[in-house]
């Protein structure tokens, strides 16, 4: 399985690519490469202060699974894959339930099963906010009639709040936006 990790300094952007020792899966590093320049991206767009605060002083579970899906989006948009993509078909087939049980979770500070690290259920794939996500950002993508614009305000926005309202994603899975919006408004978002 490869790890990326991408940062940021002063002297430029730094990405690693880690892969196992025994087994150099090259068929995935595409994909990899284009998410993990995306994130480059969305740091250089604002800034080290302020990707700092949503990733670590002020992190947010949906702001994070946003984050890493339009890394995920961006490098389907490139490479026609995804990096992860047992999560993807896990959560094609399970999007509602999936659904339910993160909308408990929309203010959360803690990332959980939902971003990085291995699910408490083994039937799970790790990294499903990744594909939710990907979805969130999908939608956005799709429902706007500049793509370019949008793609844009994908990279380059960390209202994440406004693109997970704007993209459907919550009407299409049956909670209503007014209702989505009143609670991320009384999370502080």
């Amino acid at each position: 399985e490869h790890h990326g990790v991408n940062s940021g300094s002063e002297a430029g952007p730094l990405l690693s690519v880690e892969n196992g020792a025994a087994q150099i899966e090259k068929a995935t590093l595409p994909e990899l490469l284009a998410h993990e320049m995306t994130h480059i991206q969305q740091f250089s767009a604002v800034g080290l202060a302020r990707y700092r605060e949503l990733y670590i002083s002020r992190p947010w579970l949906l702001g994070v699974i946003i984050r890493e899906g339009i890394a995920e989006f961006v490098a389907e948009l490139v490479t026609g894959r995804v990096t992860q993509p047992r999560a993807k078909e896990y959560f094609d087939r399970n999007a509602r339930p999936l659904w339910t049980e993160l909308q408990n979770l929309l203010c959360s500070t803690e990332n959980g099963d939902w971003v990085g690290g291995r699910p408490l259920d083994p039937s799970r794939p790790s990294s499903l906010g990744y594909a939710i996500g990907a979805e969130i950002a999908r939608m956005y993508y799709r429902a706007a009639r500049d793509k370019a614009e949008a793609l844009r305000t994908l990279i380059s926005s960390d209202d994440y709040a406004s693109i997970f309202l704007t993209s459907g994603f919550s009407e299409k899975y049956g909670m209503s936006r007014e209702r989505v919006g009143a609670i991320l408004a009384a999370c502080g978002l």
